[in-house]
């Protein structure tokens, strides 16, 4: 498995509640004789949306890489972290 430079997005302010925001990333090879493809289209499944809490829909290109949300580990993208809409991101 290629190995990808570390990749970081702040994102300020949180969902409204019941809101999913899509953090999209895209991962650059550390060994430049890798290509990635960026599809077209974000994926758009979403978890069911409830009253006062959002959602951050985070998407690597490519998949698979771990994903750390406020300093916990959440697990390979594409993943959807769920956090309140009054806290901090």
């Amino acid at each position: 498995m290629p190995r990808y430079q570390i990749a970081s997005r702040e994102v300020s302010g949180n969902p409204s509640p019941g809101e999913t925001i899509t953090v999209s990333l895209v991962l650059t090879p550390i060994e430049p004789t890798y290509t990635i493809t960026i599809p077209t289209t974000v994926p758009t499944t979403f978890p069911p949306i409830g009253g006062g809490i959002g959602y951050f829909h985070i998407v690597t290109y490519p998949p698979d890489a771990s994903i750390t949300f406020d300093s916990r580990l959440e697990g390979a993208s594409p993943v959807t972290v769920e956090v309140s809409t009054t806290g901090s991101p």
